[in-house]
């Protein structure tokens, strides 16, 4: 599956991820915010940190946490708000163009998906690129330990 976003969607990411995990279904993202691409992470369930994880080890390093999370309640709250920054085309394509090799990996399993574990974040306006580690949270609400051991359809489908 493909989630791709022209500005942040934290509630939209949230229910993806939970609907993915729950149907054993590999997914990748691709997003826009502010001049900035995120590539990422490509969710491999129970095998690869989710986006639960990602956004948890995220506003864990944030620096300005208050601000983010201001943003990101209005945002789950009115969906419909946009960011302020509508990207470019070329920038999108970019983006998407890097989606679509991710997700070729994905689907095919020819060669091994490279943001599994990693986000790749694209400065547009640097322009720069760097890639951060992604480990799984062992007691991700979503993911984690505890949550397997209650699902077990997607125990058995994973043998």
């Amino acid at each position: 599956m493909l989630v791709c976003l022209d500005s942040p969607a934290p509630a939209l990411l949230d229910a993806v991820n939970r609907a993915a995990l729950q149907a054993n279904v590999r997914w990748v993202t691709g997003q826009i915010y502010r001049g900035t691409g995120i590539l990422g992470p490509t969710v491999i369930p129970y095998q690869s940190a989710c986006y639960k994880c990602y956004e948890l080890r995220r506003n864990a390093n944030l620096e300005n946490y208050e601000e983010v999370m201001h943003y990101e309640t209005r945002l789950r709250q009115m969906p419909a708000i946009r960011s302020e920054f509508v990207a470019p085309k070329p920038l999108a394509q970019t983006l998407g163009g890097l989606l679509a090799l991710e997700s070729l990996r994905l689907m095919t399993q020819t060669a091994i998906p490279q943001m599994a574990g990693r986000i790749l974040l694209i400065d547009f306006f640097a322009p720069e690129m760097t890639y951060h580690r992604l480990l799984r949270l062992p007691n991700c609400p979503a993911c984690g330990d505890e949550r397997r051991s209650l699902l077990p359809s997607v125990q058995e489908s994973s043998r």
